[in-house]
């Protein structure tokens, strides 16, 4: 008797027939129909995995999609011109590089940030699973989108083409609804210290071992999403030396967590660099809920309590991210991440003096992670001052961090100021990188008298930014977290 219920042809006897009682119409189900004459692909299981698991969907998470594919036909179906399957991604999510996967059967890539294919054959039967990641990317509406289109190409009639075409969608949960009332600050706003980001820059941190209670920094950072959780990396780069150390830290829906710079990188002076990454590859990951501060205390007298920088994954999903890279590129050009300023100002700068020590401090955001941050290089700057006299002059340095009082000992070109500076009892002043790189920093004002005179203070902040640089970026050496 036939097998399959009376359907099986293979063309081959010794697998086409089997031994047993016949039973009317040769089958087992008199009713029973058989299967197509050809192959016929159908997706019996579909899913999409969110780490997370937080029930809603949100910009700068990776999703995992795995289709299951059988061939519920009679006939094989071979490996024809043409994919026989094709995964649209709806313009919001990305297909991630070298993350599709198909358990050895076939052939499955990435033919676009959108597209996703596997070429293959599979006998009557026989499953296949397709496997591959995606990125969310900011919708910029709550009702967008975000579904999958599956399109299934396969021969139906054993002609060699893959003329029989089916459709279907796969959709992740919902958006997640936003944390609280209100406006938040848009990602696509420039970076700055009053929004949450992605990546952080913190202005400065030191500390001596020998003397902690009167120097060392307070270095804190806060995950302020109340759903997900958040990896960060943590970079500490020595303003005098190449050296960079990192770590990483795991934080909690809504969770704060600070330390001291004498516990993890012990006498250096220098600033931090803090970038949100997918937990289990240490790729760069769009995470906008970022926020920290440092509290600042030098031996010298100087303290002062400083936000942190905060640059927002513009899309959401900064990096069209190979998982097997081993360093990708942070590109500060409002399309990844917002862009950097290269034009500083301070507004109310005293100058340095025996009642007085004003300390500029500016850091060169720009080369490798890895190994070395680019130097400084060179400043113009423009003083202007209470008495409506200006200086024009330079800085000049080779270490990655400018941090010195703002008088004669400033790192100038010529070893001393290029010009006096006008004699006043303060100004403002406007910072230019020469070359238009990116650049951050602070000024922080301490005066010995400040307890006996009222208009003596102790205080610090931040630069303003004057101008941005188009197209900046850091090199970002990738390892896994732990």
């Amino acid at each position: 008797m036939r097998g399959g219920d009376g359907c099986v042809d293979f063309n081959n006897n010794t697998s086409d027939f089997i031994t047993g009682t016949p039973v009317p119409r040769n089958s087992s189900l008199p009713a029973a129909q058989c299967r197509t004459a050809g192959a016929k692909l159908e997706v019996i299981s579909s899913e999409i995995i969110d780490d997370d698991k937080d029930g809603c969907t949100q910009p700068g998470e990776i999703l995992t999609v795995n289709i299951v594919l059988k061939n519920t036909g009679s006939k094989s179906q071979a490996d024809n011109q043409g994919a026989e399957l094709t995964v649209w991604l709806a313009p919001q999510l990305a297909a991630q590089v070298n993350s599709c996967s198909s358990g050895g059967k076939g052939r499955c890539f990435i033919n676009s940030s959108t597209e996703v294919q596997w070429n293959g054959k599979a006998d009557p039967d026989e499953t296949v699973t397709i496997s591959f990641q995606a990125g969310v990317s900011d919708p910029g509406n709550q009702q967008a989108d975000l579904c999958l289109q599956i399109n299934l190409g396969y021969d139906s009639n054993g002609d060699g083409s893959n003329e029989s075409k089916v459709s279907s969608k796969l959709c992740p949960a919902p958006l997640c609804l936003p944390a609280g009332p209100g406006i938040i600050t848009p990602p696509q706003s420039e970076s700055g210290d009053q929004k949450s980001g992605s990546l952080l820059i913190y202005p400065i941190y030191s500390s001596r071992s020998a003397d902690r209670a009167r120097e060392n920094t307070r270095i804190s950072i806060t995950n302020i999403d109340p759903i997900r959780q958040s990896t960060v990396r943590i970079f500490f780069i020595g303003a005098k030396t190449a050296s960079i150390n990192d770590a990483f830290i795991s934080l909690s829906p809504a969770q704060s967590a600070a330390f001291l710079a004498s516990d993890f990188d012990p006498d250096v002076t220098g600033f931090i660099i803090a970038v949100s990454v997918d937990r289990q590859t240490g790729l760069p990951v769009g995470f906008n809920s970022l926020i920290g501060d440092v509290y600042l205390r030098l031996a010298a007298g100087h303290s002062a309590n400083l936000p942190a920088e905060a640059c927002a994954a513009v899309s959401g999903w900064p990096l069209r991210n190979d998982r097997n890279a081993s360093s990708v590129e942070l590109k500060f050009d409002g399309i990844q991440y917002n862009r950097m300023p290269t034009e500083l100002a301070a507004d109310y700068l005293a100058l340095s003096s025996a009642e007085n020590s004003s300390m500029l401090i500016v850091n060169r955001i720009g080369g490798d992670l890895g190994s070395e941050l680019l130097p400084v290089g060179r400043l113009n700057v423009m003083f202007h001052s209470d008495a409506e006299k200006a200086s024009n002059f330079e800085i000049n340095s080779l270490e990655r961090q400018v941090s010195a009082k703002f008088d004669s000992g400033l790192p100038t070109s010529a070893g001393g100021l290029a010009g006096e500076l006008p004699e006043s009892r303060f100004g403002w002043a406007r910072i230019r990188h020469d070359s238009g790189g990116a650049i951050t920093g602070a000024i922080i004002n301490h005066n010995p008298g400040s307890t006996g005179n009222f208009t003596a203070l102790n205080h610090g902040r931040n630069l303003h930014r004057l101008a941005f640089a188009s197209a900046t970026g850091l090199k970002f050496p990738v390892r896994p977290p732990g």
